[in-house]
């Protein structure tokens, strides 16, 4: 993507995006209201008032990293903290576990 013009992008939730436990927040489209930018990436903030369970798609050809924030976190057996990261090529379904509130960055990467 040689020769882009130099620019930003600002991303503004809706009432309804601020709530949900899992909102795309930036991607290469904008699509869903998200910011855009010029690379093969889907980027999600995951936060959660309190317990339970956000799972993520990842096809195959991709790249999933998971960057916890704030909060306790259980994927596949791993418990994580905050500052810690998951990654996986693996193809399929992620499920990430919470007993409590939780802030995260999750980046779905060709």
């Amino acid at each position: 993507m040689a020769n882009l013009k130099p620019r930003y992008a600002e991303w503004t939730p809706t009432p309804e995006q601020v709530a949900a436990p899992k909102v795309l927040i930036i991607s290469n489209d904008g699509r869903e209201g998200s910011a855009h930018i010029s690379q093969d990436a889907d980027v999600y903030r995951v936060k959660t008032a309190g317990g339970g369970t956000v799972s993520h798609e990842l096809r195959a050809g991709r790249g999933l990293w998971f960057q916890l924030i704030a909060g306790e976190v259980a994927i596949g057996g791993v418990q994580l903290s905050p500052g810690d990261a998951v990654k996986s090529e693996d193809a399929g379904t992620f499920a990430f576990r919470s007993a409590g509130p939780v802030e995260a960055l999750l980046f779905d990467l060709a």
